[in-house]
């Protein structure tokens, strides 16, 4: 992955906290209007649209096509939309006072921070740009937004992708550098129609889950984590580092050159015993049912459900590239699991994946049972690891701390019989639970003897 040279960010929801004053006038347009009563969480979905696009979204009811098309009724349709716009703007002049809208919190620094890095920073809003302009001036934001778009200097609004587009057209910047940001689904799927990376935040409008859904491929709880983790990656220090430290490390583009690796690399081995640990950046390969093929002896160590959900929300993987179920990873006895298990660690190959990687050139684990840890430890002759770049933390600490905050929580979704606090609250709570998977802690700062581990690195976010 190219270094991130330009963030795009949403106004409303993500840098200003808006939400209120916005509410307060949509509802007050809806009675000088007379339409039909909404909610205010009704109102607040609309957050991310454009004023001419709200009135059909809001009042669907009012929009039905008649049996028969006609010039009237697109009339009235567009005769809505622009009274529902004059009245909102004109309202909102009224409640937009000194003090109404504020920037969340860690938004300042952090883009001061971003700055002094020299990437740059922009802001794509479905609001008009007049607007916009104002409020990054009034926040105190002038010289850290090089440059503003709103809905009325684009003939396509969000979720199109012409906002990204355009700003990267103007720093002559690719998709794939630049970094797109918002709390609703319509920034998330404007950046992934754009081809750009993509991270939601859940403090604004929208929720964790239609920001995934949307193709987010990470979402953070705090303005201060967008640029954790993936976006400030070295990849090429990492794989130095990890080089360096007697681990062998290909790079791949995609998954089916992962899947390709893999095959590769089991035809030059020629193991006799194989067995893999389980990995949802493996089974998004898709390559364990050939694996079980080529091999004489292969050992199931994991039982695949993994519901279509779950599958289908996992960063930059479909529904169809996490299989629910394969013969490899088929419904077998406890029993028979953890004598698998023991058996895997005097396999020839062991196949995995990692759960995290730091710049270092160390690898990391958290385990509930020890299976996985223990054969990448010691016992199989070789071991073939699998991981998306998103796996990838500046440092040791920060590398666990993803894993804890990230990983295992969402790792707990995958087993709904699993009751622990963190599959309730989505966070990391140290628990004590029957349930705790966070049970085995594993980093590797070297490996030995030296070539052991295989690292198939693929550059895309893959897995938890």
């Amino acid at each position: 992955m190219q270094k991130i040279k330009i963030i795009i960010l949403d106004f409303d929801g993500t840098i200003g906290d808006t939400v209120k004053v916005i509410i307060n006038t949509m509802q007050a347009t809806i009675r000088e209007l007379h339409l039909p009563a909404r909610t205010d969480e009704q109102c607040k979905k609309m957050i991310g649209l454009t004023l001419m696009d709200t009135p059909a979204a809001l009042f669907p009811e009012l929009h039905k096509m008649p049996s028969e098309d006609s010039n009237e009724f697109h009339k009235r349709k567009e005769q809505l939309s622009t009274s529902f716009t004059e009245t909102y703007r004109r309202i909102f002049s009224q409640f937009n006072t000194p003090g109404a809208v504020t920037l969340f919190p860690n938004v300042l620094p952090t883009l001061k921070k971003l700055k002094e890095q020299g990437i740059i920073l922009t802001i794509a809003s479905s609001r008009g740009n007049g607007s916009l302009t104002k409020y990054v001036e009034d926040l105190g934001m002038s010289d850290l937004i090089s440059y503003t778009i709103g809905a009325d200097n684009v003939k396509n609004a969000k979720p199109d992708p012409e906002p990204v587009l355009k700003t990267l057209e103007k720093f002559n910047c690719k998709p794939s550098e630049a970094l797109v940001v918002g709390d609703t689904k319509y920034d998330i799927m404007m950046g992934v129609n754009a081809g750009a990376h993509t991270c939601g935040v859940t403090y604004g409008n929208g929720t964790r889950q239609e920001m995934l859904d949307a193709g987010a491929e990470r979402v953070v709880d705090d303005f201060g984590e967008i640029m954790i983790g993936r976006y400030t990656m070295n990849i090429e220090k990492t794989i130095h580092n990890l080089q360096l430290h007697g681990f062998e490390v290909e790079l791949v583009s995609t998954v089916a050159e992962a899947h390709n690796r893999v095959i590769n690399q089991l035809e030059k081995l020629q193991p006799q015993i194989v067995a893999a640990g389980d990995s949802m950046t493996l089974l998004a390969l898709n390559v364990l049912d050939e694996v079980k093929e080529l091999s004489p002896k292969f050992l199931q160590t994991f039982s695949c459900k993994v519901d279509a959900q779950f599958a289908g929300t996992t960063a930059q993987s479909s529904a169809t590239s996490v299989p629910a179920a394969d013969s490899a990873t088929a419904e077998i006895s406890r029993t028979q699991l953890v004598e698998n298990r023991r058996e895997a660690l005097l396999s020839d190959l062991f196949i995995t994946g990692v759960n995290g990687i730091s710049e270092d050139g160390s690898l990391h684990w958290i385990d509930m049972t020890g299976n996985r840890c223990a054969a990448v430890t010691f016992g199989p002759k070789h071991v073939i690891l699998v991981a998306g770049t998103n796996k990838i933390s500046p440092t040791p600490e920060a590398a666990i701390e993803r894993i804890r905050q990230i990983a295992a929580p969402q790792n707990v979704k995958r087993h709904p019989n699993f009751k622990t606090p963190c599959a309730a609250t989505g966070k990391c709570q140290d628990c004590n639970a029957p349930d705790r998977i966070c049970n085995i802690f594993l980093s590797m700062p070297r490996c030995f003897p030296k070539g052991r581990i295989h690292l198939i690195l693929i550059d895309k976010a893959l897995g938890l």
